[in-house]
């Protein structure tokens, strides 16, 4: 008995001697377990290992580790288990994605997030995190797997590990540049709709200037319409005006007639009564030319309102040779030309204007200033008889062209070309010098005062009885004078009468 003691004393002794010293980890983790260890010489009842037990020996196994070592593994994984460390993948993870939008201050005070900036950021402190992690790891599983283990066991583990936590990473970088992407199109997105809504504001803007601009152009059509419907009216009341005087006139030719044909008939009825030697055919006949000399001149009374043929007509050859300087506010380059080269600085539609009829106010030959004249080649030589001057009824007028209306006129009579005006004496002087023959007689012919302002527009009178029995082609008028218009005078038409040169001639 005895000597069995210090047997087991030895064997306890080796067993003890052979057990590796425990850690300071393992004193702290579990003293009672320690110390209960070397005095039990069977085997303790040893509770179901966990999972991680289960791995931890399966890897000691394939490398090989003695029993002592896999004991120590077990004390380790079991001190972790108690005393677990901190988990380091989300704080890691926090901290090295944390606020990855970092903002920065525009010039205007907008907040603008640095788009190199936090990229570069996140992806250095996602580096940072992983190695952090794979070196705690290291050293986790270098105090947890055994140190005799296989050699390849501890990289796969890391590799794993850390292709894991890379992915985990980029996958929430990504996400984030993702939402950095999409807080960047959102804010393009609302510049956008702002510009568009400034660009939806100025063009309603404009459409109302436009409808303003429309409506003013409307009420100033209506109005000119109006203003241009008023002068029509004007122009129709005072046509009415002379046809009721044309009327008139034409009921008193009538009249006259019927009471010369009453005269016919009672001469030819008295005639017949004294005599026999007219048979009544004669006097029907008698009758029936007096009525067509009547119908003829009533027709010509109604077509010129004068009764008379006149010899200044455009229409049959009669021309304006010169007048003084003609009123043209703005000449074109062509009518300046043009005045230039037709008859010696004559207006071009001197002629139609002057003898011509006319139809509306405004076709008149106008004349610088309050005087002048106008010299007029007729269209054949002629004993004058009368003169007639036509003016443009005042009803259809405007009140400030009334005073362009001439108000003294002179007429004289030449035969041949007559001499320039007294206003260029010496152009007269030259041309005559030039020529060697004397300028020709002047016949006065007639002094006609106008008034513009009455009813009647056509004036006729009748020449001097000495200038009668002079042959004449050519005619001036002079006026000294008009209605008080001082830049211009109107001048609207001129009618010569008298008896042709081949009337003398049998």
């Amino acid at each position: 008995m005895d000597a069995a003691k210090p047997k087991g004393r030895k064997r306890a002794t080796r067993k003890q001697d052979t057990a590796p010293a425990p850690t300071p980890a393992q004193t702290v983790a579990d003293p009672e377990k320690l110390t209960a260890l070397p005095e039990s010489d069977a085997q303790p009842q040893q509770p179901r290992p966990s999972l991680s037990q289960r791995i931890t020996r399966s890897l000691q196994q394939l490398g090989g580790a003695s029993k002592a070592e896999e004991g120590h593994g077990w004390v380790e994984v079991e001190q972790l288990l108690q005393h677990p460390e901190p988990a380091l993948a989300e704080p890691a993870l926090e901290q090295a994605c944390d606020n990855p939008l970092q903002e920065r201050h525009d010039d205007n005070g907008n907040h603008a997030p640095a788009e190199g900036e936090a990229a570069t950021n996140c992806r250095g402190r996602l580096a940072t995190a992983a190695s952090a992690l794979a070196r705690r790891f290291a050293e986790l599983a270098a105090r947890t797997l055994p140190k005799g283990g296989a050699s390849w066991a501890v990289p796969a583990l890391l590799v794993c590990l850390v292709l894991l936590l890379t992915g985990g990473l980029w996958a929430a970088c990504q996400a984030r540049s993702s939402r950095y992407q999409l807080a960047i199109l959102q804010r393009q997105l609302s510049r956008k709709i702002l510009a568009s809504a400034t660009a939806i504001g100025e063009l309603h803007q404009q459409l109302g200037e436009l409808s303003s601009a429309v409506g003013q152009l409307e009420a100033a059509q209506r109005a000119s319409s109006g203003s241009a419907l008023e002068e029509l009216q004007q122009a129709c009341n005072a046509q009415a005006v002379t046809t009721a005087d044309l009327a008139a006139e034409v009921t008193q030719l009538r009249q006259a007639v019927a009471a010369a044909e009453a005269a016919a008939a009672a001469a030819t009825a008295q005639a017949q009564g004294h005599s026999d030697s007219v048979p009544p055919g004669e006097s029907s006949e008698l009758l029936k030319q007096i009525r067509q000399e009547v119908s003829g001149a009533l027709e010509l009374f109604v077509s010129d309102r004068t009764g008379l043929p006149d010899y200044a007509l455009a229409a049959t050859g009669a021309v304006v040779v010169a007048h003084s300087p003609a009123h043209l506010p703005r000449p074109s380059l062509f009518q300046r030309r043009l005045i230039n080269v037709h008859h010696m600085n004559v207006h071009p539609e001197a002629t139609k204007r002057l003898l011509a009829p006319f139809s509306q106010p405004g076709e008149c030959l106008p004349l610088v200033g309050s005087s002048g004249y106008v010299d007029v080649r007729l269209t054949e030589p002629i004993r004058p008889s009368a003169v007639t001057y036509e003016h443009v009824p005042a009803a259809i007028q405007r009140p400030l062209n009334i005073g362009s209306a001439p108000r003294n006129l002179t007429l004289s009579g030449f035969l041949g070309m007559p001499p320039p005006h007294l206003s260029s004496p010496v152009k007269a002087q030259k041309r005559y010098a030039d020529s060697g023959t004397a300028p020709p007689a002047e016949v006065h012919l007639a002094s006609i005062s106008v008034n513009a302002t009455g009813r009647r527009t056509v004036h006729t009178f009748p020449v001097e009885l000495a200038a009668r029995e002079v042959l004449i082609d050519h005619v001036r008028l002079s006026f000294s004078s008009n209605h008080g218009r001082r830049e211009y005078t109107c001048l609207y038409r001129l009618r010569v009468h008298g008896t042709p040169q081949l009337s003398d001639n049998p």
